[in-house]
C-alpha cells in the first residue's frame, strides 16, 4: 500500500460555540472540508489530510489554537484533539 492510500484525521472534541471558529482555523490549514459531528457531551470537528501535509503538525496547531479560545470569550469545551490513520 502506498502513502497516497493514507489519510490522516485531524480533529477535536469541543463546545457548540466553538464549532465555527475550529472548521475555520481547519480550513486555514489547508482543510478542504470539516466534518462536523454533534455529540452529547460536545461536537467532533474534524477533516482529512495526507501525511505528505504534515497532519501531526496540524494537530499541534489546532491544540494552540483551542487555548486561545476562551481568549476571545468562546467556551473551548472539551478541547480534545486527536489524530486517526485511516488506510
Amino acid at each position: 500500500m502506498g502513502e497516497g492510500d493514507l489519510w490522516v484525521e485531524v480533529g477535536a472534541w469541543v463546545s457548540e460555540e466553538a464549532v465555527e471558529a475550529v472548521a475555520e482555523a481547519l480550513r486555514g490549514m489547508g482543510a478542504s472540508g470539516v466534518i462536523i459531528r454533534p455529540w452529547p457531551n460536545g461536537v467532533q470537528v474534524s477533516t482529512f489530510f495526507p501525511p505528505s501535509q504534515n497532519p501531526e503538525r496540524k494537530r499541534r496547531r489546532l491544540e494552540r489554537f483551542l487555548g486561545r479560545l476562551s481568549s476571545w470569550g468562546l467556551e473551548p469545551g472539551p478541547g480534545k484533539v486527536w489524530t486517526k490513520v485511516w488506510e
